[in-house]
């Protein structure tokens, strides 16, 4: 009885132990010398190392686990640098071409802050299924053909013409910031439902978006900068949520907008001001941004179910029935008119931001709703 109870009391120990140095050393961070890592006593209780010096990877392959963070580092890798446990890889500095059987065979995030080389069939393994490469600027050609398992593709300075098939059809998630081609039928899979998108020319005038050129299975779409008028059939069928940026000032066509289920609508950081009629806005939209607006509203323009109305600029009175009574969050940035009986009907309003409005407030004009 007497070993059986040191027994379990020498495992609980133990037990204990080993917990209390995973904790402590779960995360290490190596900022002067890898003789840090090298003779850290408890490295391999670690599941990530952050590493913030320019030294050769050493011990090779005994680093770490899952998690490696590489914040100077721009040193050549060599097969067996890098442990093939290791899931997520940040190399914020590295700048070096990659040749095959370098990266982790099991490899599933991999973020390349800096890295602009060519890329070649069988470098980067087919278990990715996030990359982002902050720099990179080389066609496509066959390098992501592989990546069967690629769900977001995050490539903000992509200059490069993408061909048809270049791209895995497994993503969902796609990001190009300032590609300035136009985009040909066929090069985006219908696998894609969150698409940021630039369109940028050299004279600074964006190029008209082509039907069939954006999947119907998009459904988040973000046009920063284009600044085209919007051509019936372009905007995917099924799409939900819709931002244009600073170009955007084109008179908005309600035919060009299909009959989706919309939740939100954006003209974010935008000049969009133009007058706004009856109709022009799906009716299912619950979020409207309007940053630039600024143009008298009249009833039955706003959509019936919007729940968060955001007026940067606008700044013209309101009167009974041009807000929908739905509406749970209003901010007028510019609003400075009396609000009369403007509010009364809003009996859902929970926030109300006026930060420049100056004018008498009267007994009854503030929705008691308002929290």
């Amino acid at each position: 009885l007497f070993f059986s109870v040191w027994r379990n009391k020498y495992l609980l120990n133990e037990i204990q132990r080993h917990h209390r140095l995973y904790n402590e050393n779960k995360i290490i961070c190596i900022d002067k010398s890898m003789d840090q890592l090298r003779y850290h006593p408890h490295r391999r209780y670690a599941t990530e190392i952050i590493i913030n010096v320019n030294e050769p990877l050493e011990p090779h392959g005994q680093l770490i686990p899952y998690d490696l963070f590489l914040e100077s580092f721009n040193q050549p890798l060599k097969a067996g640098d890098l442990p093939i446990t290791c899931k997520h890889l940040y190399l914020c500095s590295y700048n070096q071409p990659f040749q095959p059987n370098i990266l982790p065979p099991q490899l599933e995030i991999l973020f390349l802050s800096s890295f602009n080389h060519p890329l070649s069939y069988g470098v980067l393994p087919e278990s990715i299924t996030e990359l982002s490469m902050n720099e990179f600027d080389h066609p496509l050609s066959n390098s992501l053909s592989a990546l069967h398992s690629l769900k977001v593709l995050y490539l903000p300075r992509f200059y490069q013409v993408i061909k048809p098939n270049e791209l895995p059809p497994s993503i969902t998630n796609l990001t190009l910031d300032e590609y300035n081609h136009p985009l040909l039928d066929g090069v985006l899979p219908e696998s894609i439902n969150f698409l940021l998108k630039k369109l940028i020319l050299p004279n600074h005038h964006s190029q008209p978006l082509q039907v069939g050129t954006i999947p119907n299975s998009v459904t988040y779409l973000a046009l920063p900068k284009l600044s085209s008028p919007l051509q019936v059939g372009v905007l995917p069928e099924f799409l939900t949520k819709l931002t244009f940026g600073r170009g955007f000032n084109q008179p908005i066509d309600p035919a060009t907008i299909p009959l989706s289920k919309y939740s939100s609508i954006g003209f974010s950081s935008g000049s969009f001001n133009q007058p706004l009629k009856a109709g022009d806005l799906p009716i299912t939209c619950k979020y409207l941004y309007l940053v630039s607006y600024n143009q008298p509203l009249q009833p039955n323009i706003l959509p019936p179910q919007l729940e968060i109305l955001f007026l940067s600029s606008f700044n013209h009175p309101l009167s009974h029935g041009v807000l929908p009574e739905s509406i749970a969050d209003l901010g007028m940035n510019e609003f400075d008119h009396p609000l009369s009986n403007s509010l009364s009907a809003l009996h859902s309003l929970k926030e109300l931001d006026l930060p420049m409005f100056n004018q008498v407030i009267k007994p009854n004009e503030l929705p008691p709703s308002i929290t």
